[in-house]
């Protein structure tokens, strides 16, 4: 397997497991994080560390996965394909994502594609993709 598959394989199992400070050894030091469409309001209500979009640098990252976890009582990540582009510096990766809501126990079912930007063979930037009303189907108060 590829360093840099591998270093994505790691991510998510890492982020699937709760292994915080296994997390930062898959990024740069100055590795850029980027959840489109969210933005900052809609991130800073669920966690204490400051979002600002993007989000820099490896502990900043790490951190607000770290302070962010109990939103979710579990929450599983699983890459579908992978895609490296030409030239071997990037790649596209479609995953999904399964959990439970923490407040509501709602089902979190979330479908992504990200970029990903690699040196060294490690992660420099992660733009994520994905649908923007599943988080509030899980999160807002009412039937499941």
């Amino acid at each position: 397997m590829d360093r840099r598959e591998k270093a994505i394989r790691e991510w998510f199992a890492a982020l699937t497991e709760r292994r915080y400070d296994d997390l930062g050894e898959q990024l740069t030091d100055d590795a850029v994080m980027e959840l489109v469409p969210f933005h900052e309001d809609e991130i800073n209500a669920h966690t204490t560390i400051r979002y600002e979009d993007p989000l820099r640098g490896r502990h900043t990252i790490v951190e607000l996965y770290r302070q962010s976890a109990h939103i979710f009582d579990e929450l599983a990540f699983t890459m579908r394909e992978f895609h490296m582009v030409e030239g071997g510096l990037s790649a596209i990766v479609e995953y999904t994502s399964k959990g439970v809501a923490t407040p509501t126990k709602k089902e979190f079912n979330g479908r992504y594609i990200a970029v990903f930007s690699f040196e060294d063979g490690r992660i420099a930037l992660w733009r994520e993709y994905h649908d923007p009303t599943r988080f509030p189907e899980a999160f807002n108060a009412g039937p499941a």
